[in-house]
């Protein structure tokens, strides 16, 4: 499963169901009987209205399922998606060919380039990282090499590492260009005021709690390897850590492409 937040402005009111509550629910199901992921959302999700109250998001599942031919393990895939905070679910299968192969999922409103402050225009950390991630398909499949099995699957970790760490050159990313890196290298932010301010009000006896800047940026990288006999390799890498809580004076320590091996995290298991 995997997440994007779509961008869109605070409206100052609260967002009384989390995210994450989705991600819970799903890896903590157990169906007394074997549901289809569609059926799973379905049973789920059809006319709710408890997560009216909960911010934008894109939300990516997969399931295995039985093998029907000798190649070994299969999945589905489906997407569920509120198109924008506080909107309906909905869902849909990840079925086509170049979705399945090759996708990506950005920040913006499913099946459109517009994100949720109605700016439209090219994503180039998604059309960037599906060629590139095809290349990298494309090297493994094509290259004979003396490697072994684990060595090869380390070079396609590292691979993958790489191209999650690609930023364009000079990049900014205060200049509010994120859709242009995939990697995005810590910096400060300001909440924006939910109100707008009027000049000719009279200032209140007490000035209002001055808002603290915070970091925002890439924390870590993921990737995971599920081979067709179900064994799986994941592995996380930090990308980035903050120096102290967070605040306007923390700096942060960016370890680039590569991430920090010594924070790396792996684990190893079957699909059964």
């Amino acid at each position: 499963m995997h997440r994007t937040n779509i961008t869109e402005p605070s409206d100052g009111k609260k967002h009384t169901v989390s995210r994450g509550s989705f991600a819970q629910q799903y890896l903590s199901h157990n169906e007394g009987t074997q549901l289809s992921l569609l059926g799973y959302l379905s049973e789920h999700y059809d006319g709710d209205a408890t997560h009216l109250k909960t911010a934008g998001f894109n939300f990516t599942l997969f399931a295995p399922k039985p093998s029907r031919s000798s190649s070994g393990l299969e999945y589905e895939a489906a997407l569920l998606t509120n198109h924008g905070a506080r909107g309906p679910l909905a869902y849909r299968s990840i079925s086509s060919a170049d979705e399945c192969h090759c996708g990506g999922i950005s920040n913006a409103v499913d099946g459109s380039p517009v994100d949720g402050l109605g700016r439209t225009g090219p994503w180039p950390k998604i059309d960037i990282g599906r060629v590139r991630f095809e290349e990298i398909l494309n090297v493994r499949r094509s290259s004979s090499s003396d490697l072994t099995d684990d060595e090869q699957e380390v070079a396609l970790i590292e691979a993958l590492m790489e191209l999650m760490g690609w930023s364009p050159p000079s990049f900014d990313p205060s200049l509010d260009r994120l859709r242009d890196s995939i990697f995005i290298p810590p910096f400060n932010i300001v909440p924006r005021l939910s109100t707008p301010v009027n000049s000719d009000a009279t200032p209140p006896a007490e000035p209002p709690p001055r808002q603290r800047s915070k970091l925002y940026g890439t924390r870590l990288t993921t990737v995971i390897l599920v081979r067709r006999d179900g064994r799986v390799c994941f592995v996380e890498r930090d990308r980035s850590a903050l120096k102290g809580d967070g605040g306007p004076e923390d700096v942060a320590e960016v370890f680039g492409s590569r991430g920090k091996l010594e924070t790396q995290r792996v684990y190893k298991f079957s699909l059964t």
